[in-house]
Order: structure tokens, then C-alpha cells, then sequence
């Protein structure tokens, strides 16, 4: 745009993020661990720099912007990729004594998850993000489709195929501990 300056950088980030610092402590989506993307992006920009978990960006935009304009308490859920929340409490964004507060995908949703090791994809996520729908929906048509079919296979397809009333898509959408 013409006549306009970068006045600043801001980066949504998925997973723990140290806001403070700019530092990702954990992303599994895009394997960093305790990755320095403020630092990055300062060796290369010299701008003001923002980094921040993603969820709690957009929880801040529907506070301030959207949904959430006269409220003061309020959570959103984003479910893609993985699934995460942000937290609004009198206002503010409460991050946790962490920065965690919103890493919900790690909830146990059940007691079969009881005792099995979740250490880079969260029980509730292994099952209903967009991830683990798709892997679960790869799962239970390994016999029934082509690799091909089952690499290409998204979370969008397991939607549009249980609004078809195809009864596999229905298994993984209504039911979502089996496979």
C-alpha cells in the first residue's frame, strides 16, 4: 500500500509461546521446541515485535473486535490443526502461570486415555482436531481405499461425507473414541 509503513511485526504462534520473550516453547505442528522467533525475526527486522500464541490473538481480536466486544469474560475454541483456547477473565487474557492456560487439546476426554503417553499431540486433539480426525478416519478405511485416497484424506472429507449420511463418517464424527 502506498503512502504506508510497517510500523510492527506480530506473529500468532501455535502452541506454548513465552509472550514476554518471543519464544515457542513447544509446537508440535511445526517441531520447535523452545524456538526464538522474535529473536529471528529482530536479527532481520528492525521493528517492534509481537509473538504470541495464536488462540490468544484471536481471543484478543474478538474481545476487542468481533463476538466478544461487551463482554469481560469469555473463552474462544479454535479447533484445527491441534485444539486450543483463549481465555478472557475481567477483560484481560489470563495466560496461566505457564503460559499455557488454553493448551486444552491435552485434556483427558475419557478414562481410556488414562495411562497412555500423549507427548506431542494431546488426548482430546489425538481425537477431535482436524488431525485426529483425519488419522482416525485413515484408520478405520485402511482396508477400504487406496493409499493414495488415504493420504489425501482431511478432516473436511469426514464432514462432508457424514453430511452424505455415509454411515464410516458418521463412526468417526458421533462416536469419536472408536477406531
Amino acid at each position: 500500500m502506498e503512502g504506508r509503513r510497517v510500523r510492527g511485526i506480530g506473529v500468532g504462534a501455535p502452541g506454548v509461546t513465552l509472550h514476554k520473550e518471543g519464544i515457542v516453547t513447544w509446537a508440535y505442528t511445526l517441531h520447535w521446541d523452545k524456538y526464538p522467533l522474535k529473536a529471528k525475526l529482530a536479527a532481520r527486522y528492525n521493528l517492534p515485535i509481537t509473538v504470541d500464541n495464536d488462540v490468544n490473538l484471536a481471543a484478543l481480536g474478538e474481545l476487542r473486535f468481533g463476538a466478544g466486544q461487551n463482554t469481560q469474560d469469555m473463552i474462544l475454541i479454535a479447533i484445527g490443526t491441534g485444539i486450543g483456547a483463549g481465555v478472557i477473565i475481567n477483560g484481560a487474557l489470563y495466560r496461566g502461570s505457564r503460559e499455557a492456560s488454553g493448551e486444552i487439546g491435552n485434556m483427558i476426554p475419557g478414562r481410556e486415555f488414562l495411562g497412555k503417553d500423549y507427548l506431542d499431540f494431546g488426548a482430546l486433539e489425538s481425537v477431535a482436531s482436524g488431525t485426529g480426525i483425519a488419522r482416525r478416519a485413515r484408520s478405520l478405511l485402511r482396508d477400504q481405499r487406496s493409499t493414495v485416497e488415504l493420504e489425501n484424506l482431511t478432516a473436511e472429507d469426514v464432514f462432508d461425507a457424514a453430511r452424505q449420511k455415509q454411515g464410516w463418517a458418521w463412526i468417526i464424527s458421533m462416536r469419536p473414541w472408536i477406531t
